[in-house]
């Protein structure tokens, strides 16, 4: 009999959340997403759009965590097609999620390097973007090495950092404005209809992506069968909130009428125009810093995920036995982990 280490049960609810938040990188969202989603979606009705957004993809994820109680795995989804059409297309899912995860992470390296020379320049430390890239794959590539429970407490750091800047955002432009930054038009239909409701749709749903990846920390959870389904939908209802509330409120602090207009003006920088508005030139700072921060917790995030689906695909012999490897000490899928980073940093 093997006595090769298993994965061990180590993470709570608290900490799959911060994982499962993290590869959403809701700080990234705002900057990123929100001006695209006014420009070219519906305008100041974009946040019924991240609403319609989030009641679906809770909809969505009540099947999936149902599903991942019937076929108890860390597979993720993969294993629920294994389950119902039979391994080899199991198979061929689980390695196209692999690859889409994988692909997510080796562009989030490079826009990591490539953000940070562009940020940290402006403050006098001059690096080029490769050496930025490379940091970032040094750090995932440490703590992929250790448990997941190590990334979770990394994360945890991070994600008090998004989230405390966007709160800081938010606060100001309520100071600054009062209750009119929170004017119930965006909830009308003419602003909820107008425009192209279906990119803005678009943006909503693609700016949850790595809420499903719960379900692959399975077998490193303490309690699965309640972990898995509470951080689920913890995450959701996290992520649509400041969604949510920090659309409407940078929708209110410009008007609803000159929104548009507005976030068409600035493009990429619309967020950090309106944060230096709003909250002052050190906060835009701080915050264009916790912006790269979190491209790397994002990055951390879907390392994890795409080391976990090696790892799988490695136990079922679709991928060399030796990936599927656990650590001794940490109890982590190291092997896998570090042919993941190496592939990326190689590749980048």
């Amino acid at each position: 009999m093997s006595t090769q280490p298993h994965l061990r049960g180590s993470l709570t609810t608290g900490r799959i959340v911060m994982l499962v938040v993290a590869a959403a990188a809701p700080l990234g969202v705002v900057i990123g997403n929100v001006p695209i989603g006014l420009i070219l979606g519906n305008g100041a009705g974009l946040p019924v759009a991240f609403l319609i957004a989030a009641i679906l993809i809770a909809c969505s994820a009540a099947g999936y965590v149902a599903m991942s109680r019937a076929v108890p795995s860390a597979g993720g989804f993969a294993a629920f097609v294994t389950a119902g059409l039979g391994p080899r297309l199991g198979r061929g899912t689980a390695y196209a999620i692999a690859v889409a995860y994988f692909a997510g992470a080796l562009a989030l390296a490079t826009g990591f390097g490539y953000f940070s020379n562009l940020i940290l320049a402006g403050l006098g430390i001059e690096l080029p973007w490769f050496a930025w890239t490379a940091a970032a794959m040094t750090v995932v590539a440490v703590f992929g090495r250790r448990s997941v429970d190590s990334s979770a407490k990394l994360l945890l750091a991070f994600m008090i950092a998004e989230f405390a800047i966007l709160v800081v955002l938010d606060i100001a432009i309520l100071v600054k404005h009062g209750l009119p930054a929170l004017p119930l038009d965006v909830f009308s239909p003419d602003h909820v209809f107008s425009g192209q409701l279906g990119p803005a749709l678009m943006v909503g749903f693609t700016s949850f992506i790595g809420v499903e990846s719960a379900i692959i920390y399975a077998k490193e959870a303490k309690e699965p069968e309640r972990s898995i389904p509470r951080a689920t939908f913890g995450a959701i209802a996290a992520i649509a909130a400041f969604y949510v509330l920090t659309t409407w409120l940078v929708i209110g602090s410009i008007g609803v009428d000159d929104v548009v207009a507005s976030a068409t003006e600035s493009e990429g920088s619309f967020i950090f125009m309106l944060t230096a508005a709003n909250a002052g030139n050190l906060t835009l700072t701080i915050m264009q810093i916790f912006f790269c921060t979190s491209l790397l917790a994002c990055l951390l995030a879907l390392h994890n995920a795409t080391t976990r689906y090696v790892h799988t695909l490695a136990g079922e012999k679709a991928l060399p036995r030796t990936l599927s490897a656990v650590h001794a000490r940490h109890a982590s899928p190291h092997r896998a982990s570090d042919a993941v980073a190496g592939l990326t940093g190689t590749v980048r």
